[in-house]
């Protein structure tokens, strides 16, 4: 698990076992959603890519 050994992790408190998982994917952009297209947007592009 993100570079520690197994007895690190069976060291580790749940709250810093999820303190690192909560990092871990705000560092990886987790938490950075883009907006969602409404349905015509989204038929729409689905068109676009299927070359219609």
């Amino acid at each position: 698990m993100m570079g520690l050994t197994p007895r690190q992790i069976d060291a580790l408190a749940i709250a810093e076992m999820i303190a690192m998982g909560e990092g871990f994917r705000a560092f990886h952009g987790a938490e950075d959603r883009p907006e969602e297209p409404d349905l015509d947007e989204f038929y729409r592009a689905l068109a676009e890519a299927r070359g219609g």
